[in-house]
């Protein structure tokens, strides 16, 4: 609720009522599943779909502080592809990291540290460099055991369809023809 108080100040009440009635009549006399449908195919498109956010601060060097990417607060994006930093101010999504970009992840009382590669490893064969994040929030430990649980659920995974593969490979040279 919080956020959408940000949001909607974005737009006089006036645009927002000429945006909802475009809308709404697009959409007049279809049937209510239908719309489901339609909004959640829209919705998907977005990195932040089925995420959960975590708020905190964003900890920077002073000395640089015009390289500071956020004005105030951050908000940690987690969903089953990766991690993201939203600024709380902008409502603007900033970086996005897919869990194979992701080095080492800690957390020391409220201090949550990230160390990312700035490009995914299984898209570029580039040089790689790494990033450092440090955000202070509450719940950088329960951050830290989600990141080790979507780690473990990938590699569990992983090793499923490796066992299958291997299963199914064996039943077809069961069937071929002996010589």
């Amino acid at each position: 609720a919080e956020y959408m108080g940000r949001l909607l100040k974005k737009k006089k009440d006036k645009e927002w009522w000429a945006l909802i009635l475009a809308k709404h009549e697009t959409h007049s006399g279809r049937e209510a599943l239908i719309c489901k449908l339609l909004y959640i195919q829209r919705v998907r498109q977005f990195r932040t779909h089925n995420a959960t956010f975590y708020e905190g601060v964003y900890e920077f060097d002073r000395a640089a502080i015009f390289q500071n990417p956020f004005e105030e607060g951050v908000v940690v994006a987690i969903n089953a592809d990766g991690l993201g930093l939203v600024d709380l101010v902008k409502m603007k999504h900033l970086v996005w990291y897919n869990w194979p970009q992701l080095r080492q992840w800690s957390f020391v009382d409220a201090v949550l540290t990230l160390t990312v590669l700035d490009e995914d490893p299984t898209t570029t064969d580039q040089p790689l460099t790494e990033t450092t994040h440090t955000i202070t929030t509450y719940q950088a430990e329960l951050i830290v055991e989600i990141i080790d649980a979507a780690l473990d659920d990938i590699a569990a995974e992983a090793e499923r369809v490796q066992i299958e593969s291997a299963r199914q490979a064996e039943e077809r040279m069961a069937t071929l023809p002996q010589s």
